[in-house]
């Protein structure tokens, strides 16, 4: 085998391992692992070693993917409120309500196999403190795909993806704490405590320590939505986050206080293990989010693999750690923090080094230069994901980005050396007005940026298969520039060539005038027409258009519609007829039944009848009365009334429970 992929054995494990998962994910036949086990084993004993391990791990990943199954929750759980004991794993506030990853020990007093919730409580402040035990009275959601529009923001998906089978809301009053965290966990939330203190009480203002906390302990309650917007608009809000950079710098802080190990014999090896220890107790305090785990597995792997490797090849690093986090957990891959962290280190290692080598007789220029080559590099690596995910652009993102790689890594490990002496009872006021310092200039800067006009690209949409002949073009440049023939620079620009051409073919082709009735509660029915969205709440919710607003904003970007839906009781516009009670679509009638008057009976049939929580009657008025071709139950009628209208569908009067997957009308 000869270089690079001499240079590369991890690689046939990465790729095999995602091409398996992805497979496993989209729901791949069982006999296509045997296969490719098949295929391994012929390959192999023809002597092609490296590209049968491909196969290999292809199956391996399968399997991972069967063993890491999210267990599905059983109907009887989502239909009445039970009694749950489950233990704390970790919890995190929001604006005006605090999420709790919890794991179910037992259902209504009967031991159940271990289910992973998340509990949400409407109130801040007074945690429940992680290894906690709890018990509550709840109705439990399954966390599975809930998108009834295009680009809906779908929170049960994105659960899924992290690994909990569902989701429930509890008031504070019905979640009760039967057993208090014990060994090591008490003392893990006692340290945390203890940093978070430190923290709060040293010599910094109170917008700083908010910041200090968020960067250090992944606490983000105390930070201002002002603050997180600006950041967000600038592309800097990845450093509020825990991740691989706040784990890298804290690596090298590591490995520069335990230097002095290198004196005594094997004290590289030593100081080594003792930064990768450090930072796995590190992950542990803080709480062992994804992110963070993520960070800490790339990081033990790359120091491992310098201290195991004749040669240090950081690609095959990568691609070590990209097998072992999926190992961990093969879901990450279909996440944006894992494509984002992987496409981030691979894009800064295929562009580091690039600069002429003459250019390092001239340190200043050098380091200017490679100060804006990083964020560039990390943003080749990351932006088409955030793109993808987010379907926004900040402009000034080169700005920001030097600016924050200047100043951030002084404010992180000032705060880091801060923390540790204010828990030793040392106040250190120099540094704290040093960090105060840096932190409003970081600041300062981020608003004057986010304050310049049209610097925002926003409503950016395109198909995912864009990110192929994308990623196959960094790569073509990233040998160009490297090698420097005009060969490889023709093919990224063939590449490039690809990337309209496949936006080209398989864009979406959007629909004239769109009609769908969601599974959401309450009841909703949400209409397009070029660019104008309305939407109809037969119950009348105050709440329904902010809500719709916030969980289809994507949906109205896609479309070019303005930033929220027109509420309507009445309409007439293009193909669109809203009046009383009834709803015409081009060539389709919906009737609204939300109360048990159902008037005189139809002169035409319609196409739908939209039953409302208001109806208490029998489903044979509406049959003798509307006459509708299919009968649509509304989300929000009560559990008990729908199973009683379901019984008396049965199988001759057509039905359809919109609880289980929403109404979708297009016109061309």
């Amino acid at each position: 085998m000869r270089p690079p992929l001499s240079y590369l054995p991890a690689l046939p494990a990465a790729l095999g391992m995602s091409a398996g998962v992805t497979l496993s994910y989209i729901g791949t036949p069982v006999w296509l692992a045997a296969a490719s086990v098949a295929v391994f084993v012929a390959l192999y004993a023809s002597g092609r070693h490296y590209a049968s391990s491909l196969f290999l791990f292809v199956s391996l990943g399968m399997l991972l993917m069967w063993a890491h199954r999210v267990p599905g929750l059983p109907a009887e759980m989502t239909e009445t409120r039970h009694t749950y004991v489950a233990v704390v794993d970790r919890s995190a506030e929001r604006m005006a309500s605090t999420d709790y990853a919890v794991t179910v020990k037992s259902i209504d007093g009967r031991d159940v196999r271990p289910l992973r919730l998340m509990l949400t409580i409407p109130s801040v402040g007074g945690q429940i403190q992680p290894g906690s035990e709890i018990r509550l009275d709840a109705i439990v959601s399954p966390a599975d795909g809930t998108a009834d529009l295009p680009h809906e923001a779908d929170y049960g998906a994105m659960l899924r993806l992290q690994g909990f089978a569902g989701r429930c809301y509890a008031d504070p009053d019905k979640v009760f704490t039967t057993a208090a965290p014990a060994g090591p966990r008490r003392w893990i939330n006692d340290m945390r405590d203890r940093m978070f203190n430190a923290i709060v009480t040293s010599p910094v203002d109170a917008s700083t320590a908010s910041f200090l906390t968020a960067v250090l302990l992944g606490d983000r309650h105390l930070l201002d939505d002002d603050t997180v917007s600006v950041y967000r608009a600038t592309g800097i809000a990845h450093i509020l986050a825990l991740s691989g950079l706040h784990v890298g710098i804290m690596a090298s802080m590591l490995a520069f206080l335990l230097f002095p190990l290198n004196v005594v014999r094997h004290g590289s090896t030593a100081r080594s293990l003792l930064t990768v220890a450090l930072i796995w107790a590190y992950a542990i305090i803080v709480g062992m989010s994804a992110s963070i785990v993520r960070a800490a597995v790339m990081t033990t792997v790359f120091m491992a693999a310098r201290l195991i490797q004749r040669g240090n090849y950081p690609l095959n690093s990568l691609c070590l750690a990209l097998t072992a986090m999926l190992c961990i957990e093969p879901l990450w891959l279909f996440t944006p923090g894992l494509q984002l962290s992987v496409g981030a280190v691979a894009s800064l290692i295929l562009f580091s080094d690039i600069l002429p080598r003459r250019l390092r007789r001239r340190p200043v220029l050098y380091r200017a230069l490679s100060m804006i080559l990083t964020p560039v590099a990390a943003m080749l690596g990351t932006g088409i994901v955030t793109l993808y995910y987010f379907h926004s652009f900040p402009g000034m993102f080169l700005l920001a980005n030097i600016v924050a790689g200047v100043l951030f890594p002084w404010i992180l490990g000032g705060g880091l050396t801060l923390m540790a002496f204010s828990a030793a009872g040392v106040s250190l006021g120099w540094l704290g007005s040093a960090i105060d310092w840096l932190y409003t200039l970081l600041d300062s800067v981020s608003g004057v940026l986010a304050r310049v006009p049209h610097t925002q690209a926003n409503g950016i949409f395109f198909s995912g298969w864009v990110v192929l002949p994308y990623a196959l073009a960094l790569l073509a440049a990233a040998a160009a520039v490297r090698r420097r023939r005009a060969s490889l620079w023709i093919v990224t620009l063939a590449f490039a060539i690809c990337i309209p051409a496949t936006e080209l073919l398989t864009r979406e082709r959007l629909p004239s005038a769109e009609l769908y009735i969601p599974r959401t509660s309450p009841a909703r029915v949400i209409m397009r027409s070029g660019a104008q969205a309305w939407q109809h709440c037969p119950s009348g919710s105050a709440h329904a258009l902010e809500q719709s607003s916030e969980r289809y904003g994507g949906f109205l970007e896609s479309r070019g519609c303005a930033g929220t839906f027109t509420q309507i009781d009445t309409l007439r516009s293009g193909p669109f007829y809203v009046g009383a009670g009834h709803i015409l679509a081009s060539d389709k009638i919906i009737r609204i039944i939300s109360d048990d008057n159902l008037g005189r009976t139809e002169t035409r049939r319609p196409d739908y009848a939209l039953i409302c929580e208001g109806y208490t009657k029998s489903i044979h008025d509406i049959t003798a009365y509307v006459r509708p071709d299919t009968i649509l139950l509304s989300p929000d009628i009560n559990p008990s009334r729908r199973l009683r209208l379901l019984r008396e569908c049965g199988d001759s009067v057509p039905c359809r429970d919109l609880r289980k997957g929403g109404l979708a009308l297009r016109w061309r």
